[in-house]
């Protein structure tokens, strides 16, 4: 946005030129007795020489608006070309062909060309030092803005505005944002614009903390934000991780009218979706005046991310309906979308759509539908479509290693491992192997894991912090807790997924009081408790009969600023309650946080109710989880069950005769998909 707003600067400066500063020359082709020959521009419309009278040449203010046509056509040999010919240059020449320059990515060339003005004394203009910290930007060269702030101070031109937000915009984008924020507390009044680009330069350089507190200061100057304010905020609330102060930013949206406003409430609709806010961004995306393929596919992309397949697919059906093509991306986050039903005829079908809509060449959907096929256990379809691909890239191979060892084949993915190695000129990298442990965990077979540890070592990506996370989940998860925590320990220094994989790991073993610890390990050195680190810790206490340490852990969860509490950690306390035989304080749970419809929550309350005999409970519990909506046969099943161990067969006869009337219930989105199915085999 910011980029834009220097190029419209340009243009305004383009457009306001005085007339002054054009150089015009006198040409045989011109009549000399005509006085006003020297100060007026002849017709813009006159012609490049012609082939007949080679002689002949235009004039310097028609080259000059015939040069910038081009430069803004993309065109920029020839406006070079133009600039070549001419035979004296001056600074309305020089900066028309450094904006062209800048304004079509080339900025080396910009920079020599802007070198070459100056060496030949030509003094540079406001507009010229606009275009070159275009250019400056584009190298990410902050000694050369550095320089080019020099001859800004030297030629005086430090005080225009726009030569002041071009050259606070360069130093914030060439990472000197502190040097950008020094010129801007030197300045007397700082426009908006000046702040919007310094808020943006801070975000840029994720200095979030600072960004926010000049958005803030913003009120200071006497100035109210206006949408590119917003948006160039926004990435420093994400930054940011504060909750609460997404939601004071969408409330001031609301506030001050700029809720209609397209551009804003795509930022805002982003933001919610980075923090998880579901509900708010869906308001957001509903509000939307215009809904593209973009704004469904980030819709989707995020609904993925949940594990929410059915909720994609039904999405995909609203976007068909609305006549919006789907993109690559849109496919892609179908499969993924498949591979979490892990139903295998729907993935097939998704498939035929990508090959009957033509994206069946792109790499990122091939390796996609690999791992879809690897999740169906059909290594064949996933092998034949790894061999399909011309040019694989490092992902492709990673995803076929990945599949053959989640499927128990740990020897082929080795094998495959080495051919790669010997056929491609890849090098096995860190996020390769964190792929490939991460298959490992999932089949918790030490002899496997043991394997692709020898290999971290031999090659050195033991040395990775995300490998050494990586490894600790996995011996964890194969009940190999000590080894966990050597790696652990033996870390130069732990992030928050190296906790939280430790956590995680005593928890899976049965050993809670050893995530306690560690828990308040972490907090003593300074690390800050996230959404997951409270989970895994609840979880390991459920696990460990640590009830009341778990009631603790929770208080504090929900004290703590920052942090959202979800269905994930109400089900976890639910089912801790529950396992201890707490029926009744796990029903006040659900009943106070007034989540009834969380389904995880009530499923291990109602696993409680039937393990310790409690009747009455089966009976209000078991008719919540049939009437939630994301409720489904097997969910009915569960209840069935509970309703059986208590010898209600009569009850169990109603519920399945019911489910019998009923028959086998469709979602719209898997519908859709069936007849699309129909549709393919018929072509």
């Amino acid at each position: 946005m910011l980029g834009h707003c220097l190029l419209t600067t340009l243009r305004v400066f383009n457009c306001r030129r005085p007339r002054s500063l054009l150089h015009h020359h006198h040409h045989p082709t011109f009549s000399s007795s005509s006085s006003s020959s020297s100060t007026q521009c002849p017709n813009p419309s006159m012609a490049l020489p012609s082939p007949q009278n080679p002689t002949q040449r235009i004039s310097s203010a028609a080259e000059l608006k015939l040069m910038h046509r081009h430069c803004r056509a993309g065109q920029v040999a020839t406006a070079r070309h133009l600039f070549d010919e001419m035979p004296e240059r001056n600074v309305v020449a020089y900066s028309t062909m450094i904006y062209g320059y800048a304004t079509n990515g080339r900025f080396s060339q910009c920079a020599r060309l802007f070198a070459r003005m100056i060496e030949r004394g030509v003094p540079p203009n406001s507009f010229t030092m606009v275009a070159v910290l275009v250019g400056a930007v584009g190298l990410g060269d902050a000694s050369f803005a550095g320089s080019v702030h020099g001859r800004i101070v030297k030629g005086g031109l430090g005080s225009n505005p726009f030569v002041g937000t071009a050259l606070l915009d360069s130093y914030a984008k060439c990472g000197r944002p502190m040097d950008s924020y020094a010129l801007l507390n030197d300045t007397a009044g700082p426009s908006l614009v000046m702040c919007n680009a310094m808020i943006a330069g801070f975000a840029h350089n994720e200095l979030f903390e600072e960004a926010l507190l000049l958005f803030k200061k913003l009120w200071v100057f006497d100035l109210l934000p206006n949408s590119v304010t917003v948006i160039n905020v926004v990435p420093a609330c994400i930054g940011y991780g504060l909750v609460a102060l997404c939601e004071s930013l969408h409330s001031y949206v609301i506030k001050i009218g700029l809720e209609l406003d397209q551009s804003v409430m795509n930022s805002i609709f982003n933001m919610n979706l980075s923090f998880g806010n579901l509900e708010t961004a869906m308001m957001c995306f509903r509000k939307l005046e215009i809904v593209d393929v973009v704004t469904y596919t980030m819709m989707m992309g995020f609904l993925v991310g949940l594990e929410s397949p059915i909720e994609v697919l039904n999405m995909f059906v609203e976007m068909t309906t609305n006549r919006i093509e789907p993109d690559m991306v849109t496919m892609l986050n179908m499969v993924m979308a498949c591979t979490l039903l892990g139903d295998a005829s729907r993935g097939r079908l998704i498939h035929n759509q990508i090959i009957v809509r033509g994206f069946k060449s792109g790499v990122p959907i091939m390796n996609s539908l690999i791992t879809m096929y690897s999740k169906f256990g059909d290594l064949n379809s996933s092998r034949t479509l790894f061999d399909c691909i011309e040019k694989k890239s490092l992902v492709s191979w990673t995803a076929i290693i990945s599949c053959y060892v989640k499927n128990g084949k740990p020897i082929e993915g080795l094998q495959l491992l080495s051919k790669m190695r010997k056929e491609e000129d890849f090098v096995i990298d860190s996020v390769t192997m964190v792929g490939i442990l991460m298959a490992c965990s999932e089949l918790a077979n030490f002899d496997i894991s043991k394997q692709f540890h020898a290999y971290t070592l031999k090659s050195g990506l033991s040395l990775y912090k995300s490998v050494q996370n990586s490894l600790v989940a996995l011996y964890g998860k194969c009940g190999y807790v000590v080894l966990a925590r050597r790696i652990f320990d033996g870390m130069i220094s732990q992030d928050a997924v190296s906790w939280n994989s430790m956590i995680l790991s005593y928890g899976l073993n049965g050993e809670g009081e050893e995530a306690l610890l560690l828990f308040y390990d972490k907090e003593k050195y300074g690390e800050k408790p996230d959404s997951v680190t409270y989970l895994n810790t609840l979880m390991a206490c459920s696990h460990s009969g640590l009830v009341d340490e778990g009631l603790i852990i929770f208080r504090k969860m929900i004290k703590e600023k920052g942090i959202k509490m979800r269905g994930e950690h109400v089900g976890c306390m639910v089912d801790m309650l529950a396992r201890a035989g707490r029926l009744d304080d796990a029903r006040e749970l659900i009943s106070a946080i007034q989540d009834d419809a969380n389904l995880n929550a009530l499923k291990a309350l109602l696993r409680g109710c039937y393990l310790y005999g409690n009747i009455n409970l089966v009976e209000d519990v078991g008719q919540k989880v049939l009437q939630t909506e994301s409720s489904d046969f097997g969910n009915a099943v569960l209840v069935s069950n509970a309703y059986a161990s208590f010898g209600k067969f009569e009850v169990v006869e109603s519920l399945r005769s019911n489910l019998e009337k009923k028959g086998p219930t469709k979602n719209l989105g898997l519908s859709l998909l069936d007849s699309m199915a129909r549709e393919v085999e018929v072509s």
